[in-house]
């Protein structure tokens, strides 16, 4: 796809704000979930997602919210041989079979980011548990602000844990 016509597509936000209180219909997503996330892919919870066609160009599919939706690179490719009809039936049973949360994802990255658990309750201990909460998601999540995600979420971070905001 040119760029130009990529640039015409919907945002992810805008996907996500789509599809929330359409998805119920589909038996998908947990029943405490009322918000779809723009930035975890929607069939294995993998962060990075990108803007994807339920029924692609080739088979007359368009731009418009309604034919797009959020997954990774891999499983993007792997929808791509998808008939429309069976989209959602396959992330339905993506979600079930290979379906990780986002902290399952985010302790992979610390792994790979050298941040093993030692490192880390290092880290805690020298430092207290908020300022390293947001030294390591600031590398491992390249700058991105952890208090504007936990807000995202409905969570404050401080030396204590994690609070649910009020």
């Amino acid at each position: 796809m040119k760029k130009s016509e990529r640039n015409k597509m919907p945002s992810r936000a805008v996907i996500a704000e789509y599809w929330s209180p359409r998805i119920a219909e589909f038996g998908i997503f947990q029943i405490d979930q009322d918000e779809l996330p723009e930035k975890e892919c929607w069939a294995c919870g993998k962060p990075h997602v990108q803007r994807c066609h339920i029924n692609d160009h080739a088979h007359g599919g368009t731009n418009t919210v309604d034919n797009l939706v959020l997954l990774c690179p891999g499983c993007h490719a792997e929808s791509e041989s998808l008939s429309p009809a069976s989209f959602w039936p396959w992330i339905k049973n993506s979600r079930k079979s290979k379906w990780r949360s986002l902290w399952d994802h985010t302790a992979d990255k610390l792994i790979a980011a050298g941040y093993t658990p030692e490192v880390a309750m290092q880290m805690f201990n020298d430092q207290g548990f908020a300022t390293s909460v947001r030294v390591i998601a600031r590398d491992v999540y390249h700058g991105n602000d952890v208090d504007k995600m936990l807000e995202r979420r409905g969570l404050v971070l401080n030396d204590d844990g994690f609070e649910i905001k009020k």
